[in-house]
């Protein structure tokens, strides 16, 4: 008996300084969704606390006895994930859907209130900030940001809106709302060459016309587009809409320009949120077509002349054939649909919705988070969808049709999100 009580206390002796040394860890996470999400350690259950939450997402801290470690984490809709975590780093576990075509790849900050994103090569995009006073190009695989920055008479006004990329001058072109202007950066350097001033007010969207070698650029408040030279950079003349133009797409031959015609009350008269159909020889309207909205953004499919619309009024993408102008399909997605983009291949259709607005302002936090939707374009039908941030406004897809970036406006961060093989 007295040798059983010797090596016990002996064990003791040696066991306490061990286990007195343990050093717990702590681990920060920002996760999505955090309801019903539990992590475990092998079989060791992780109690986490909440720090603070924002409708789906929430900042959870945990305390752990390694610096890093592999943890599950599971949740009974999305399935199990394992993640590598290290305690000296914030990371974003946004969870993916079981048996989805995407993968979640990274989350990074960005400037104030990221208005659009557009791939300007397969690793780089450019996000235009509303309320900051410079542009972000990111690196999609590691998060490293340039700021681009523009004379400060521009700058203190803000309001950057939109990105155009003008491969055969190597330029990158992006709008500026307030002071109705563009400013044009080397595509490869990334550095300011010069800043195109239009007559305009609040100009929102750029496209290029190639046969014509002229840039068009939409403005919200003097309704009206403005034509510009790219070699001059100078603006030469405008094409009145007698209402909002939002997005522009042109014909296969490029001769007619289809216009989004966002819903807006003009003098005494409503516009009806149609699409406009111009003829670039006269600049005249020609023709009107589709129900009344609000429509946004706007792309097509040349080789099936698909016409696509995202329509805010509606919550709805129209599609309508181009040589007939006729509905082809309204597909209903999420509130208010705003940037529209088409993979490589034209089989996938990517909507960005903002999700519903908060009755005091737009500005501020709703309380259902925005969602992109997948849209098979051979089947008309919605192929999933993915919950995202606060207010999912600009989205765009890679070059070579690996993956998709979108925007949460008010969060100032963008997603970045992987296809699988699936």
């Amino acid at each position: 008996m007295k040798k059983i009580i010797l090596s016990t206390l002996l064990s003791l002796i040696f066991i306490y300084p061990v286990c007195s040394q343990n050093k717990l860890y702590k681990y920060k996470v920002i996760i999505q969704p955090f309801l019903k999400t539990s992590i475990t350690s092998g079989t060791e259950k992780i109690n986490y606390k909440i720090i603070k939450k924002d409708n789906t997402l929430a900042e959870i801290t945990f305390n752990y006895v390694s610096e890093s470690g592999n943890f599950n984490i599971m949740n009974p809709e999305y399935g199990v994930e394992n993640r590598a975590l290290k305690s000296d780093k914030l990371e974003y576990i946004i969870l993916n859907k079981q048996n989805s075509m995407f993968k979640f790849n990274s989350y990074y900050k960005t400037g104030i209130q990221p208005k659009s994103v557009t791939f300007i090569n397969n690793d780089q995009v450019c996000v235009p900030l509303l309320a900051d006073n410079t542009i972000d190009v990111i690196d999609i695989n590691n998060g490293n940001t340039v700021k681009l920055t523009v004379p400060e008479k521009y700058s203190g006004k803000k309001g950057f809106v939109e990105a155009l990329v003008l491969k055969n001058k190597n330029e990158l072109w992006i709008s500026q709302m307030i002071n109705a202007s563009a400013h044009v950066f080397d595509l490869t350097t990334l550095k300011y060459k010069t800043t195109v001033e239009t007559k305009g007010t609040w100009s929102k969207v750029l496209a290029y016309n190639p046969v014509m070698n002229k840039i068009f650029l939409t403005n919200w408040e003097s309704h009206d587009i403005s034509v510009i030279n790219p070699d001059s950079y100078l603006e030469e003349y405008t094409i009145p809409c007698f209402g909002v133009p939002r997005g522009i797409v042109f014909s296969n031959d490029y001769k007619t320009m289809y216009v989004c015609q966002y819903y807006a009350v003009v003098g005494k008269k409503q516009t009806k949120g149609e699409v406009l159909k111009i003829d670039l020889a006269t600049n005249k309207v020609v023709k009107k077509f589709g129900d009344p909205g609000a429509k946004r953004h706007m792309v097509k499919i040349p080789d099936k002349n698909y016409l696509i619309v995202s329509d805010m009024g509606r919550n709805s993408i129209c599609i309508y054939d181009m040589i007939t102008d006729k509905l082809m399909k309204e597909i209903i997605v999420f509130s208010h649909p705003n940037t529209i983009a088409v993979s490589p291949d034209s089989k996938y259709l990517y909507v960005s919705c903002r999700g519903p607005n908060n009755p005091e302002s737009y500005l501020k936090k709703g309380f259902t988070m925005g969602r992109v939707y997948v849209i098979e374009m051979e089947t008309f039908s919605v192929k999933e969808s993915i919950e995202g941030g606060n207010q999912c406004t600009g989205l765009d897809v890679s070059p070579n049709g690996m993956k998709f970036v979108f925007s949460d406006f008010l969060d100032n961060a963008i997603r970045v999100y992987e296809k699988t093989e699936k």
